[in-house]
């Protein structure tokens, strides 16, 4: 009997360009991959209507994953290793800076908040089960998106703004269908952003005087 081979949909979301870190690692990867997969470059506008584009494209196909990364994410070049944990939704973490705080899109839902706490620094280890994750590079079984309609929206409240991105509302809704949801820290991504020089001044040494003081 031949030995089963899962099968992996990658999909670089992009605007047009992709760093060289980002296409190094995806040669890398591609030439050492041990599973058949297919690449795309999709560039749709907004976000949330890119990725349910790469769903709807990835289903009326027969792969058996989709692995989604972003433009501006570098994930290591063995990340295909973790089709091999056969998990529902596995995300490479990827750090995030928010106003003066650098921190792994990796969550946990506290309902009576209705909304989302960083995991203890004890638990950014190994494979960690959590409740949500972001989506700049994140592995989905099939199942998962032939369960969910409309999988990537974001949730609004009644004024109209947003209370929840379309990541975390994704892996509430996955949850919620009793699929589970993990992060491995021995797959960290590198994450570029482009920044003003003066601002990182200001937030590493704020004592320093900067020309607009």
């Amino acid at each position: 009997m031949d030995e089963f081979k899962p099968t992996v949909y990658i999909a670089v979301l992009n605007q047009g360009e992709i760093s060289v870190d980002l296409a190094n690692n995806l040669l890398v990867m591609m030439s050492h991959a041990d599973v058949p997969f297919k690449i795309t470059w999709p560039n749709s506008k907004p976000t949330s209507n890119n990725r349910n584009k790469i769903v709807k494209a990835f289903l009326e196909t027969d792969y058996h994953y989709l692995l989604m990364i972003d433009d501006d994410v570098v994930p290591p070049p063995n990340l295909l290793e973790l089709i091999k944990l056969g998990k529902d939704i596995v995300a490479a973490p990827c750090p995030q800076w928010h106003e003066t705080d650098v921190y792994w899109v990796v969550m946990d839902y506290i309902p009576e908040e209705d909304g989302f706490r960083q995991i203890p620094p004890y638990r950014r280890d190994g494979l960690q089960k959590v409740d949500a994750v972001g989506t700049g590079c994140i592995l989905i079984k099939r199942k998962v998106l032939e369960n969910i309609k409309a999988p990537f929206e974001r949730k609004w409240d009644e004024d109209g703004l947003q209370t929840m991105g379309h990541d975390f509302y994704f892996c509430n809704k996955a949850r919620e269908k009793g699929f589970e949801v993990y992060a491995h820290f021995d797959y960290p991504c590198r994450h570029y952003k482009r920044l003003d020089l003066i601002e990182v001044i200001r937030f590493a040494l704020p004592q320093v005087s900067t020309p607009e003081e």
